[in-house]
């Protein structure tokens, strides 16, 4: 017995390419090895933040990375990065302070403790651009006296959402 095959070629001329979502992370620092037992400050980077001087000392981790979208990329519809630290010294009214490519900053407060914490800011989707982009994470704060903030940072990533034509 023989079998007989057709083949379909179906072809939609004329049709519009719908806008489709997806999102990209990308991994700024990851030195979440270095967080093991009560040893915190082995691999952390410190960043800092001083009032003993005028005006205040700021030690921040500054670092590039690109964002490179998928063809027919139409537009960034969300930015967030998520930190993971370990205070060294703490004081009051202390604030993570991240900006993207010298934008307006994001300052969120940081949660007291010695142990490692999570943090999720949502950071302006407009200043996110295509290509290579900057990335300054600090501590900060407006309370008056003298004092010296510390964090060590483990791990930043930003997650970023995005349009295109699918």
């Amino acid at each position: 017995m023989g079998s007989m095959f057709a083949a379909l070629n179906v072809g939609i001329v004329g049709g519009t390419p719908a806008t489709q979502t997806t999102a990209a992370d990308v991994d700024i620092v990851n030195v979440i090895p270095g967080i093991s037992g009560d040893n915190f400050g082995t691999f952390g980077i410190s960043i800092r933040f001083s009032t003993f001087n005028t005006p205040p000392t700021r030690f921040d981790f500054v670092g590039a990375f690109s964002f490179a979208p998928v063809k027919n990329f139409v537009a960034v519809t969300s930015v967030a990065i998520t930190m993971v630290s370990v205070a060294e010294f703490a004081n009051s009214g202390d604030m993570y302070s991240v900006q993207l490519n010298g934008q307006a900053l994001s300052n969120v407060p940081t949660l007291p403790g010695n142990r490692p914490t999570g943090t999720f800011i949502v950071l302006s989707a407009q200043d996110l651009r295509v290509g290579q982009n900057i990335v300054n994470i600090g501590i900060t704060n407006d309370t008056p006296g003298g004092y010296t903030s510390s964090y060590l940072l483990y791990y930043a990533r930003l997650t970023v959402e995005y349009t295109f034509l699918g």
